[in-house]
């Protein structure tokens, strides 16, 4: 087996795979900002795929008044437009080396600023954004030629980003500014801040700002987080009074939230959790939420309920997008076939350690939860049977796995060092098809759905149909191996609508209808878009349930509670016969409505205005307004 001993002490690696069917990985090994002594930093680079690593710290040469200097070296940034490109930044030493060929030659630039933090932009690999956070002004550079000359854009920064194209332009900046009065402005510009007509005021008097794929967020109150932003919707953590935080999701366009689940594990360096062991491990906020990868709408959130202990945490998963939780099923027995006394009728439940586990016990080396989309529905580490490998004759302690991007390769390399000796990087390359055995035949698949833990198929609206691996096949799929997934929408059933804008769902569950929101000030029956067919967002005009705007199913027919219609002259009244509701249809213009009739099968109102001499239509679907 292919190991490569670093004869390397520091205590920190931060290690690259340049990309997905590349050979390159690069490593940055240094020491942390605790150590103590003066600090180093060491480069390595594999060009056979991790199965040797030569040291290239030679190749990072201070130039002119520094050139016997020792560089340290901070962080290195991978563009992400062109794969054999990088970025490393000297921080102590305001200095940056760049590579345009996977650091086999190496050029290095004395810079104006300190650079904390660089970001580089994801589709014209030259431009680069640079910030110097240690800098009393807190300053915004620009570089057009990846790093080697820098221009002055901003100052007083707190944040900043690229624009989201296709909605801005490539060369768009948003930056959070702190103005004198103590709050910040947002601010847009698409030459750099060199020009005021091309400069835009976005939002004002603003606490914090951020930009999470194509959204942007702004707060004055509360402290949020947005915990994720994938699948055109958003899941935003809330901290309220008493470090109590409630996470909230949002409709498609990202404006209207809605209550999802209450009492998640929330940390903030600043807030909630900062009075913990925490506070010496992480530097930036977080949420308790694992996406899980290749899965629509599915999602594991850890519950808090009293202090921060893990006997007052306990794991909850939503198949729907955060339309409703559930408990996780604990298994049945143990990885060694031991009985486990744990049943959900009796108040027990599996928990999964997250971030916050992780983080909190970190001398127990816990993982958070693991899930890739090259391998959906396997959450962890799920099977029925491990066959033991041995890639050392000595112990080693394993500090990290790292595997090529989009995991269809079945080498992969372990990051770690000899237990019986002083800490010294070692890297070991293992071949994983020495135990799966051959490439898969199309006999060792199968067809997999995923489902909740009712068994139910259909979520959100569709039932998706994977192929993958069959449990007892000892095969690998290969790197060419391309997943075939077919999506079928379903028919909508109760669990597809949500309660209209406006309206909440009543109090006794058993009646399943929603009432008027005392706390809404709006109309409640204002028309809502023309209907187009696609169920989602779609609202009926005078009912008060509509479809969840996750929901992917197909429109049969939207059930309501029985109701009157009526006609009193100039207004057409709906009178619901379960809650007492009375109220005007929004309509306009009518004189003396008189002799209504209804079409069952298309959900639409006809009525006579003997004044205008006109036949008219309503159709409470949305699929049409007012029509004469």
């Amino acid at each position: 087996m292919p190991k490569a001993n670093l004869n390397d002490s520091h205590n920190q690696m931060v290690v690259h795979w340049a990309g997905e069917k590349s050979n390159v990985i690069v490593a940055l090994a240094r020491d942390s900002a605790g150590a103590t002594g003066s600090k180093t930093s060491s480069v390595y680079v594999s060009y056979d795929y991790g199965t040797s690593f030569t040291l290239v710290s030679d190749r990072f040469r201070f130039s002119g008044a520094k050139e016997d200097s020792k560089q340290l070296i901070a962080q290195f940034y991978h563009s992400p437009a062109d794969n054999r490109r990088y970025l490393f930044a000297d921080v102590t030493n305001s200095y940056l080396w760049n590579t345009f060929d996977f650091c086999q030659t190496v050029q290095g630039f004395p810079i104006r600023f300190k650079p904390t933090d660089l970001l580089l932009h994801s589709k014209q690999a030259n431009l680069v954004l640079g910030y110097d956070g240690s800098h009393p002004n807190k300053q915004l550079w620009k570089s057009d030629d990846f790093g080697e000359t820098w221009v002055l854009i901003q100052e007083q920064v707190k944040s900043y980003f690229w624009g989201v194209e296709p909605y801005d332009l490539a060369t768009t900046v948003l930056v959070q500014r702190l103005e004198p009065q103590g709050v910040s402005s947002v601010l847009s510009s698409t030459d750099f801040f060199q020009s005021k007509q091309n400069r835009r005021l976005i939002l004002d008097q603003v606490d914090s700002f951020q930009l999470r794929d194509k959204y942007m967020f702004a707060t004055s109150t509360r402290e949020y987080y947005i915990a994720d932003a994938s699948e055109d919707q958003v899941f935003v953590c809330v901290n309220h009074v008493n470090n109590v935080t409630h996470l909230y999701i949002s409709d498609t366009q990202g404006l209207s939230f809605s209550l999802s689940l209450e009492n998640v594990l929330y940390y903030s360096p600043e807030g909630s959790g900062s009075n913990t062991l925490i506070r010496y491990f992480a530097n930036e906020p977080f949420a308790d939420l694992h996406r899980v990868e290749g899965l629509w709408g599915v999602f594991v959130a850890t519950l808090i309920n009293g202090s921060a202990s893990e006997d007052n945490m306990r794991s909850v998963i939503t198949f729907d997008k955060g339309g409703t939780w559930e408990l996780l099923q604990p298994p049945a027995a143990d990885s060694l076939g031991g009985t486990i006394e744990c049943q959900l009728s009796k108040g027990c439940s599996l928990h999964l350690a997250q971030r916050w586990s992780q983080l909190l016990n970190i001398q127990l080396r816990r993982m958070p939860i693991l899930s890739k989309e090259s391998a959906p529905g396997l959450i962890l580490a799920t099977g029925e049977t491990w066959t033991e490998f041995q890639f050392s004759k000595r112990e080693v302690y394993v500090y990290q796995l790292l595997t090529e991007p989009g995991e269809k390769s079945t080498i992969f390399t372990i990051f770690g060092s000899y237990a019986d000796q002083r800490h010294s990087w070692l890297i070991l390359q293992v071949n994983a098809s020495d135990v799966l055995g051959v490439p898969c035949a199309e006999a060792d698949y199968k067809r997999w759905s995923p489902s909740d833990e009712r068994g139910n198929d259909c979520l959100l609206g569709r039932q998706i149909v994977f192929k993958r691996r069959t449990p007892h096949a000892t095969c690998f799929n290969g790197e060419e191996f391309d997943r075939p997934v077919t999506a079928t929408n379903c028919s909508c059933t109760r669990q597809d609508y949500e309660c209209d804008y406006g309206f909440k769902l009543s109090e006794d569950l058993s009646l399943q209808v929603c009432m008027p929101d005392p706390e809404f000030s709006g109309n409640l029956y204002a028309p809502p878009v023309p209907f187009t067919g696609k169920c989602l967002g779609t609202a009926a005009v005078g009912e008060m349930w509509r479809l969840d705007w996750t929901a992917r199913c197909f429109l049969v027919q939207l059930e309501s509670n029985e109701f009157i219609l009526y006609a009193v002259r100039s207004s057409i009244h709906r009178y619901d016969l379960a809650t007492g509701i009375n109220q005007p249809l929004p309509l306009t213009g009518l004189r003396e409505a008189v002799a209504l009739d209804f079409d069952y099968d298309r959900n639409c109102l006809y009525w006579a205005d003997i004044s205008l001499d006109t036949i008219q239509r309503l159709c409470l679907n949305g699929s049409t307004g007012q029509e004469v």
